[in-house]
C-alpha cells in the first residue's frame, strides 16, 4: 500500500520508543489500518501482552480524513461483543452512505441552479448561487454528520481496549489452568510413590506376619516339650529310691 510507509513513520514520530505491527486494505484510494501497539506499563511487560488501538490514517495537511473502518477490527471476545462491534460497523456504514446521498443532493442541486442560471445575466452568478447552496447545505448537515463520525471512532477504540482486556483476562485464566495441572501432576507422582511405598510395606507386612506364625508354632513346640520334659522329670523323681 502506497501510503504504509509514510503511515509508519508518522507513527514512529508520534510515539516513539513503541512497537506497531500494522494491517490494513485498500478502498477507493484510501488506506485504511488497524494499529496494534506494545504499551511499556509493567502490567503489560509482564506477559508481553498486546492491547489494540486504532489509529486514523491522517497525514499532515489532508484536507480529507481518513478514519478507520469498524469492519477492520477483529474481537478476540465473546459473541456479544462482537455483535456490538459488527452493528457499529453497519452504524457507520450507514452514516458514510448518508454522506453519499448529501453529496448527491448538493450535485443535484448545483445542476439545478446551473440550469435556472442559464438565464441570467453571467455564469458568475451561477457560480455565487451554487457556492451559496453548498455552504448553506454543508453548515446544517456536515456538524452533525461529522459528530456521528467521531462518537462512532470513539466507540470502535472503546470497544477495541475491551477486546484486548478480555483476551488478557483468557490469558491469565490459561496460565492459572496450567499452573494448577502443574500442581496435580506433582500430586498424581507423589500419590503414585506414596502407592509403591504401601504396597512395600504390605508385602513386608506379609513377611513378617509368616515370619511370627513360624515363631509361635515353634514356641508351641518348645512349650510342648518342656512340659514333657518336666513329667519326665517328675516321674523319675517318684520313682528313684529315696536316701
Amino acid at each position: 500500500m502506497a501510503g504504509k510507509a509514510a503511515f509508519e513513520k508518522l507513527l514512529w514520530e508520534k510515539f516513539p520508543g513503541k512497537r506497531f505491527c500494522l494491517s490494513g486494505f485498500w478502498l477507493r484510494k484510501r488506506d485504511f489500518f488497524t494499529c496494534s501497539y506494545v504499551l511499556g506499563s509493567k502490567s503489560n511487560k509482564k506477559k508481553g501482552r498486546k492491547q489494540s488501538g486504532f489509529v486514523s490514517n491522517t497525514s499532515h495537511g489532508d484536507k480529507d480524513p481518513r478514519v478507520v473502518s469498524p469492519s477492520t477490527i477483529q474481537v478476540f471476545s465473546d459473541s456479544q461483543l462482537a455483535q456490538t462491534v459488527r452493528d457499529l460497523a453497519v452504524s457507520f456504514q450507514k452514516t458514510k452512505n448518508d454522506v453519499k446521498n448529501l453529496r448527491e443532493d448538493m450535485e443535484d442541486c448545483s445542476f439545478e441552479v446551473l440550469r435556472q442560471s442559464q438565464s441570467t445575466d453571467t455564469l458568475e452568478t451561477a457560480v455565487a448561487e451554487v457556492k451559496k447552496l453548498v455552504k448553506q447545505k454543508c453548515h446544517q448537515d456536515m456538524p452533525k454528520l461529522a459528530n456521528d463520525l467521531h462518537e462512532l471512532e470513539e466507540n470502535v477504540v472503546y470497544f477495541s481496549k475491551l477486546a484486548a482486556n478480555q483476551e488478557n483476562r483468557l490469558l491469565d485464566m490459561n496460565d492459572n489452568v496450567q499452573a494448577a495441572l502443574s500442581k496435580f501432576s506433582n500430586i498424581t507422582k507423589h500419590l503414585e510413590t506414596f502407592r509403591k511405598s504401601l504396597e512395600k510395606l504390605e508385602k513386608d507386612s506379609e513377611e513378617t506376619k509368616k515370619e511370627a506364625t513360624a515363631a509361635f508354632v515353634d514356641a508351641k513346640m518348645v512349650k510342648k516339650e518342656l512340659k514333657n520334659l518336666r513329667a519326665e522329670i517328675t516321674s523319675i523323681r517318684k520313682n528313684s529310691p529315696q536316701s
